[in-house]
Order: structure tokens, then sequence, then C-alpha cells
């Protein structure tokens, strides 16, 4: 058999599918092996059958007799490594079969399966117009019909769906539906419904009801959501775009439907938006967190129309830095969507900029008027609670107005995006004044002018990475490149062509000549991060790099010589690991040399504060330092923080994202996000922890002494005892929320607020209203404190 033929003859089902013989027409007995191996671990993915160590052996060895099959073997071996979720190693693979396939008479199917794991790597992701590329590209080469050319175009009827970015509403591609089972007719006709539902063309979307309803019998209950959540969309769409089959009886037909087989409700995926066309922000705020807390960091990754609820949320309750942080953190992940403008027109109106609110609607509105998205438009306006009913209609006419109209007044240029706060550089990464972590800095300032290697140790999270960036950009090496490479992220053979670059021709699959890292970083800095993950063999090689400054690309017998200072790191004790026979002893005294220890973050608390702050202010818009109460901080300081740095910053984000980027935040127990290990946690000082169990008993803030503090709740029903002890909080906390003071004095609203009146006119206190949701109006001490009037 040929080999093109036996290509062919594997691809027409999918690799891990069962087959009768796995082996290779009589090539090599070596590449046999790892064909059949490989094959073994797609079909068993939960056998260890170490594919992935025999496929190394194709970048050690040269096996010219038949590449386009070791083609196959490199992109099967690709397949198995995006199937367990190792990226970085998927990606690299792909690049080499990709200029393996470049210079090579192949078959189409090979170079198609190449493009359909293209896209199978970057699924639903960031990189969407790649993954669009990637299946039409999958979908030209493979033959139509078979099993790639069907799943390429059922992915992008799913990413043209699911994307939000405007949906196309053209037919699927000529021969897709006839090729479909019902359940993958099923999965075709929910996209379908999706998107243009949320396209704003119910019409059409409705055509694919009454056959979905007939498919949804014969699927699982698992999968009967990606009927249920368009048909819960729909409803709440034509109830503002209007549309006669979107009755109420109908709807609530449906959801019993939905319910009695998955036995859980469905309304629970669009309840921010129900709360939003009802008219209450505060609750779908509420929702919105609740979501976006459930899904975790995958939240703001996603593409769809649900992704954005916290956004809408946010805007209809007039927190506008809380939009803004969301919107960055999106396109720092390369997700942007043509309602972009409209949420940064809403922002902009929120902070009164209203000619560059009118700006950044138009070029939404112009974009909603040439790609037919007119219905969606309108939709996002309904949910705008945020906005005067005069700028809705306003706009709502400017959505209706001719195309020639728009064109007249569109404006030359769109505003920018506002510009976030420079990130630091140098030692001002290095946040905190404990002893350590200013030896720590000391270390650097050192180490900086050198160019011996340096050696950065401290647990995961530490910081390791900052450090090495700050060692850089405080040397004259800071205007060149600095390189960082995860050690742990690639196998051995891989890692030493990214290193040390290759040859043309060193192995099967090296077409071009490859510089490496060590090269490409010039006369910058290359940091060799989990140097303690290096094999043994890696460790040889990079020994004599340092030794001699010069570098052997694989398969290359010239040394070429290299200016580029090395820093590295590791998470591991070293010294253990050289007992162990683990780390090259005399690699360990190369490294070791100039040593960096960054301290855990339990051992220096007092660097607790300036870290909270500096996380607070992150990516603020304005200059103003959110207030802490010293509640949480207090709560923080009890926690083992094995994660250090990197678990603080992600909590301060989370409890940001919880409470929308407020001046105050609210004290809260935040027992839920620190996890189990703060229940047990033995960091605070005997005295603190005997005073927070004792207000804990009697529900007392933290930091509350003397008299006052042993009142009890009887007591407290005195006028005069519960001011004494209102003061005393205001005088602890700075400023609360009349919610807050409900909670800690554990009395009614009214009397609150009969108490922050009389506070107020004996001018202890002042209310502040940062906007016009009553949600963020709160009460500020007054140090200096004269009588004013109440209102």
């Amino acid at each position: 058999m040929k080999p093109t033929d036996f290509i062919n003859l594997i691809l027409q089902h999918p690799p891990e599918s069962p087959r009768e013989d796995n082996s290779l027409p009589g090539v090599c007995p070596e590449l046999d092996a790892v064909f059949s191996c490989i094959l073994g671990e797609l079909r068993e993915p939960d056998v260890d059958l170490g594919a992935e160590a025999l496929a190394e052996n194709l970048f050690t060895r040269h096996f010219h007799e038949e590449p386009v099959l070791v083609a196959l073997i490199i992109l099967l071996w690709a397949d198995l490594c995006e199937r367990k979720e190792k990226e970085q190693q998927c990606l690299m693979l792909l690049k080499y079969a990709s200029d393996m396939l470049s210079t090579q008479k192949s078959p189409p199917l090979l170079s198609a399966y190449q493009a359909y794991l293209s896209f199978m790597l970057r699924g639903f992701w960031p990189e969407i117009s790649d993954a669009k590329d990637a299946c039409h590209h999958a979908m030209d080469l493979a033959p139509k019909g078979s099993w790639m050319w069907v799943k390429s175009a059922l992915h992008l009827q799913h990413i043209r769906a699911y994307s939000d970015q405007g949906y196309s509403i053209e037919r699927e591609p000529d021969g897709l539906l006839e090729s479909l089972h019902d359940e993958g007719r099923y999965e075709l006709y929910t996209a379908r419904l999706f998107g243009l539902t949320v396209s704003g063309h119910l019409d059409l979307a409705a055509q694919y009801l009454a056959p979905l309803r007939t498919l949804s019998r014969t699927v699982p209950p698992s999968d009967l959501q990606w009927f249920a959540v368009p048909r819960v969309l729909l409803h709440h769409m034509g109830s503002i775009l209007g549309h006669p089959e979107q009755t109420q009886e109908r709807y609530d037909q449906d959801l019993s439907f939905f319910e009695q087989q998955t036995g859980e409700s469905v309304k629970g995926h669009f309840q921010t938006t129900q709360y939003l066309l009802a008219g209450d922000p505060e609750k779908a705020l509420q929702s919105a967190k609740t979501y976006a807390a459930s899904l975790g960091e995958i939240f703001h990754l996603l593409h769809r129309f649900d992704a954005y609820d916290l956004i809408r949320a946010e805007l209809a309750n007039g927190h506008a830095d809380a939009v803004m942080s969301l919107l960055r953190k999106r396109h720092k992940n390369n997700l942007r969507i043509w309602l972009d403008d409209l949420y940064m027109a809403r922002v902009c109106h929120l902070e009164g900029l209203h000619h560059e609110a009118e700006q950044r609607f138009l070029t939404c509105c112009k974009y909603a008027i040439d790609h037919d998205l007119k219905g969606q438009l309108i939709f996002e306006l309904s949910m705008a609670l945020d906005l005067p009913t005069a700028t809705i209609l306003k706009w709502r006419q400017l959505i209706d107005s001719p195309p020639n109209r728009i064109e007249a007044i569109f404006p030359e240029t769109t505003p920018t995006l506002r510009a976030a706060l420079h990130e630091p550089t140098g030692l001002t990464r290095i946040i905190g004044n404990s002893l350590g972590i200013q030896k720590v800095r000391e270390q650097i300032r050192q180490l900086a002018p050198k160019t011996a290697t340096v050696l950065i140790t401290g647990e995961t999270g530490t910081g390791k990475e900052l450090a090495a960036r700050a060692i850089h950009e405080e040397s004259r090496r800071k205007h060149d490149p600095f390189i960082s490479v995860n050690c742990g992220a690639l196998s051995p053979s891989l890692l030493a062509t990214e290193l040390f670059g290759h040859s043309k021709g060193a192995f099967t699959g090296a077409v071009q000549k490859h510089d490496g890292l060590f090269k490409a970083a010039g006369t910058g800095s290359i940091f060799l991060d989990e140097i303690g993950e290096l094999p043994l063999s890696m460790q040889a090689a990079l020994l004599r790099v340092l030794d001699s400054g010069e570098i052997t690309p694989v398969g290359s017998t010239t040394q070429l010589k290299i200016s580029c200072r090395v820093i590295t790191a590791t998470n591991r004790d070293l010294r253990k690991e050289v007992r162990n026979g683990q780390f090259r002893e005399d690699l360990f005294y190369r490294l070791s040399t100039f040593q960096v220890h960054i301290p855990p973050l339990r051992q220096r608390l007092d660097d607790l504060e300036p870290l909270t702050q500096y996380f607070l202010m992150m990516h603020r818009t304005d200059d103003t330092l959110p207030t802490f109460p010293r509640m949480i901080l207090d709560q923080l300081r009890t926690h083992p923080w094995r994660g250090n740095i990197r678990e603080l910053r992600n909590i301060i984000e989370n409890i940001r994202l919880m409470q929308s980027e407020p001046i105050h935040y609210n004290p809260m127990n935040i027992r839920e996000l620190l996890g189990p290990d703060s229940d047990t946690a033995t960091v605070v000082h005997d005295t603190r922890e005997k005073q927070t169990e004792s207000a804990s008993e009697e529900n007392i803030p933290m930091g509350t002494s003397g008299p006052l503090a042993r009142l009890s709740e009887k007591a407290l029903k005195s006028p005069l005892r519960r001011r004494q002890r209102l003061k005393q909080l205001f005088q602890e906390f700075g400023q609360l929320y009349c919610r807050e003071v409900v909670e800690l004095l554990n009395v009614s609203r009214a009397i609150v607020t009969s108490d922050m009146k009389a506070l107020r006119a004996e001018g202890y206190i002042r209310k502040v209203m940062p906007n016009r949701s009553p949600n963020s109006h709160y009460y500020e001490w007054i140090q200096d404190h004269t009588p004013e009037s109440s209102n």
C-alpha cells in the first residue's frame, strides 16, 4: 500500500475510532511502534501507553524514508497533546507539521487534519478569527461529507452562533444537513436558533422551534439545555421586539418539558436579563455576580451573549469603573466585539462625556445597520437602565434612520478606550516594606549591573518572574529583549529545539533553520523558570552553555556565541534534588553563585496591606485610593497564603468584581474566597485571635474595644448607648453603608435611619453619593464635626 493511500485510509474516520490494523505499511519498526502506541492512547485516553515518550524520538532521529508518514505521526501526537490539555506542546507540533507539509506534496486529507487540529485547539477561546479561518481551510481540503469536513462545518456554525460578533444569516453549507444524524441536526439547529435569536432575527429563528421540539425528545437530558437556553432568550427578545409565536403559554409549556426532563430550572441562565427588563438593577447585579463567580476565570474568556451580563448589570447600576475594568480584562484576552462601543458609550454618558458617548454610539449603530443587527442593538438598549429616557429615544431614532443619515454624521475618528495605569518597572515592581522584601530589593540593586547568572528561589506565586524582570529592567540591558521560558511546560526534545534552535534537516519536519530563544534574546535576558524541572540530559547541555557562552543548534556541529544574560528560578529545594540525584551538583553550584530568595507571603504579613492597596488600585482610571475596612485586612492576615501573592491578587480581583469597583469597600465575610484553609490558620498573634473570638461572640466588629464593646443587645436598645456605639464604629471604619450598620448593630433599618439622621444633624457624619444609584450611597465620619441640617 502506498503511504498516501494509507494516510487517506487512516483519516477516513476519527483517529480514536476502532481499527483492525494499526501498523504502518512496512516502513520502519520504530515508526510503527510510535504510530500504534499513539493510536492506542487516542482510543483509550485513560490508559497511558507512553506514546509521548516514544514520539519524542522523532526529534532526535532521522526518518527520511517517508516524511509524510512522520507528518501524520506528528499530527497524531499533537492530537494527543490537545486532548491532554498540553497547549504549548500541541502548538509547537502543529508548527512543525505545518512547516513540513508546506514543502512536501502531501494528501489533502493530511493537510485538512492539520487545519482541523488547529481549530480544535483554539475552540471558542480568544483566537476566534483564527479558529474560523482554520475551519474554512479544513473544509476546503477535506473531501465533502468526510468526518473532518462535517466536524469543521458544524464547528464553524457554533463559532458563528456563539461568538456574538455579528451573526451571518446565510444558511449552512450545502450537504451538511444530509450528512448529519439526529444528534448532529439537533446540534446544528440549536446553534442556528441561538445565533439568529441573539442577532434579532426572530422570524428566521422561529422556524427551528418545531423541528427542535421533535428532536429534543430523542437526545439525552443533559443536551436539552442547548435548546432551552436560546428558547428562554427568544422569549425575552420576543417580548421587546414583538413576535406572535412568543406567547407565555408556549413558553411555560417548553419550560415545563425541560424541567421534567432535566430536573432543574433553566430560567436561571438568563435571570440577569429578566431583572434588567423588569427594571431591577440591584437584583440583576447580584444575579450576574453569582453567575460570574460560578464560572470562575473562564467567564472572562467567553464570547457568547451571557458573558456580558455582568457588564450590562454594572452599567445599569452606574458603576463606570467596574465596567472599564471588565472591558480591559476582556481586551487583554483579545476579546473585542462590536457591542463594546455601546458599552463604552454608556460609560462616557455616566461620566458626563455626552459628545464622546454619541460618537461611540454612532460607531456601534453603523455596524448594526451594515450587518443587519438592529434588533440586537434595540434589545441591548431596552436593558440600559442607566440611560435617561430621552437619550434612549434619541438613539432608537438613529437606529431606524436611513444609512445615508448615519454616514453624514458619522465621526471621522472613534474615541479610544481609556488607557490603563502604567505598569511599574524595575524595583517598583517589588511591593512591600518588610525586612525580607527590603533585602530582596537591595540584592536586585546590587546584581542588576552585573552579567553573572542569577538563581531566584521561592515558593509558587511569590513573584519570581517579577524579580527577574526587575533585574533586567534595572540593568543596561533594559531596552533589549526579555524572554521568559517555562522549562516544565515542554518535553525535553521540544525544549532543546526551542532554546538552542536547529539546523535545516536536523530531523524530519525541520524544513528550515530555527534560531532558538537563546539567540533571539540577543543582548537582553533569558529567564528560565522552573529550572528544577529540567531532565538530566538538558542540565548537561545548559551547563555547557553557561560555561562556554556558546550554543550548538540541534543537528549542527557549529557553535554559536550568545550574548544574553541567563536568569533562572525554581520553587524546588535544589540541594535536596542534588542529594537525590535529580539535579546535577556542578550545575547547582554554577547557578547559585548569586542567589535571590523571595520570602513567602505568610512570612511578610507587614506587606499585606501595601500589596492589597496596589491590587485595589491596579487599572483604576482615577487617583483615588479605595479604602479597605480593617475587618477584611484582619481576615486576610489569618490566611496561610499557600498560593502567596498570586493567590492574594486573585482574591482581591474577586472582591473588586463582587463589589463593583467602589471607593469604599463593605466589610464582608470573605471566608468563601479564602477557602477552608483560613479556618485553621495560625499566623495571627494570640492577642489578635482572642480579640477576634471575643468580637465574634458578641457580634462586635474587629478592633472595637472599651466599655462599649461589652454592651449586650439589650443595652443597645437605648438610643444614647446605641449612638455612642455607632460613633465608635464610624471612628473605626471611617465610612459605612446603612445596610452594614443594620448588620453590625443587629437593629432594624428604620432605627438605623433615625440614628444616622441624628448624627448628621450633630455634624458627626456626612452622606456621600458617588452616583445616582442608591446602592452606592454611604456615610462618612467627619473628624472636625460641625452641625449640619439633615435632609
